[in-house]
């Protein structure tokens, strides 16, 4: 049977098999929702399912939402959780190999999640999934294992949090966590901010339209593109992110010097 890892963070969802050396799905840790009358009418709104991939939840339509399923490491949105890896699976078993019943499941949490959290995680996979087996473990540990050590201090800088851990023969010390919010949402949004504040206007992709002229030019115009706020949200944090990449560099180290620091920290 296939083992399923799956790392749920609060920016990226990512999910792939074991024994390989990277995920092989990556997708926004957000799920899209729409529905086909404005809020403010009062006829009954029409459910409608859940958009899920990056594509899907860049498909313009003025009455979309986008909703976080992971916040500080804690799932808040277990519909979106199964509808997230329920895609995932998909894009993983395209062709029906090995997607039946019997797999075993790796889960990673963050360092706020606690037991009900794990117990609705089990539950979710034994009943909509047909595990055959789950195992859910802090990151920082799984962390340690991916560099060949069981004993260690890790730090995690994720979207929400950036998380300094102990961790001593495969157990996270709860005693020795240190959290803090500066995570890459928060820089994201500061940045975001500044630029506004100095007249810069981010426009996200879907504001503009592009078309071929009758000489055979392309031609990109801005246009008005009404949206609702965690969809324009989304996506100018999305467009400031490609920004803070595109600047934000850190100095290459060689690999030699990495091991040689190891070794005398050892």
């Amino acid at each position: 049977a296939f083992t399923v890892v799956v790392d749920p963070g609060s920016w990226s969802f990512k999910c792939g098999l074991a024994g390989d050396d990277a995920p092989r799905v990556v997708i926004p840790a957000a799920t899209g929702s729409t529905h086909s009358v404005p809020a403010a009418v009062s006829a009954p709104a029409q459910k409608s399912s859940l958009r899920v991939g990056r594509a899907e939840l860049a498909s313009y339509d003025e009455h979309a939402q986008i909703k976080d399923v992971v916040v500080r490491g804690r799932v808040v949105n277990w519909e979106g959780f199964e509808a997230l890896l329920a895609y995932s699976e998909a894009s993983l078993f395209e062709g029906g190999a090995g997607s039946g019943a019997g797999k075993r499941y790796l889960i990673s949490e963050g360092h706020e999640a606690e037991a009900a959290d794990r117990q609705v995680m089990a539950e979710l996979l034994f009943e909509k999934f047909d595990a055959g087996a789950v195992f859910v473990s802090k990151s920082a540990p799984l962390n340690l294992y991916a560099c060949a050590r069981s004993s260690g201090v890790v730090l995690d800088i994720g979207a929400d949090l950036s998380v300094a851990s102990y961790v001593t023969e495969g157990f996270l010390q709860k005693k020795a966590v240190l959290a803090s919010p500066l995570g890459g949402r928060l820089l994201c949004q500061t940045m975001l901010e500044r630029l506004e504040k100095r007249g810069i206007q981010v426009h996200p992709r879907f504001t503009f339209t592009r078309k071929v002229t009758r000489d055979g030019k392309l031609k990109i115009d801005h246009v008005s593109a009404p949206s609702q706020p965690s969809f324009a949200k989304f996506w100018k944090l999305d467009e400031v992110e490609s920004m803070l990449h595109a600047v934000c560099r850190v100095r290459s180290v060689a690999a030699a010097a990495i091991g040689s620091a190891g070794s005398k920290t050892g």
